[in-house]
């Protein structure tokens, strides 16, 4: 008695579904402009900046911490 609910819902989401699926148009015809597409290299190059800069920050607590992890690996005596 506890699924009855889901199963509701269940039922709405898939008839919701295979009505979108049906007045939704079959051919569509978009395109990126320009200022989209720039703005998405934009994104790009910000994350990849601020992945560097990360690492940069935090480089020597990433090392520390392979070093921990490496070093606990070859002392562990159940190997």
């Amino acid at each position: 008695m506890l699924l009855l609910p889901y199963l509701k819902n269940a039922q709405r989401m898939g008839a919701l579904l295979l009505f979108t699926y049906i007045i939704r148009p079959h051919a569509v015809f978009a395109y990126i402009d320009p200022g989209t597409g720039s703005y998405v290299v934009q994104i790009v190059i910000a994350l990849c900046v601020g992945t560097g800069f990360a690492i940069k920050v935090y480089w020597r607590k990433i090392v520390t911490f392979i070093r921990h992890i490496c070093s606990r690996d070859s002392n562990d005596p159940h190997r």
